[in-house]
């Protein structure tokens, strides 16, 4: 693996800054390189790549989608994680 992820998971959580709602988001290590979200739904596990082909603008906002799921407003974890170095990371949500 060319690429830098943790050495193990770990989780944060708390109330969203925009929508006020408890929020938790669990950090796993990956060999796989890229950024990934994990959605739980039901039994399905929906992926959504942190990708510009995947990037969603939206006024003074920033989201990712898959199409039909959206991880809206991402910034502030995807700055920590570029400034940590990490390139090979799940988040799970």
């Amino acid at each position: 693996m060319t690429g830098y992820t943790l050495s193990r998971s770990c989780t944060f959580e708390g109330v969203g800054v925009h929508s006020g709602l408890f929020s938790k988001v669990e950090c796993r290590p990956s060999a796989k390189k890229g950024i990934f979200f994990y959605l739980k739904k039901g039994v399905d596990q929906i992926v959504v790549k942190v990708h510009p082909d995947t990037f969603l603008y939206a006024q003074r906002a920033s989201s990712f989608t898959d199409g039909t799921h959206t991880i809206f407003t991402p910034e502030h974890v995807l700055s920590a994680i570029y400034g940590l170095g990490l390139t090979h990371l799940e988040l799970h949500l």
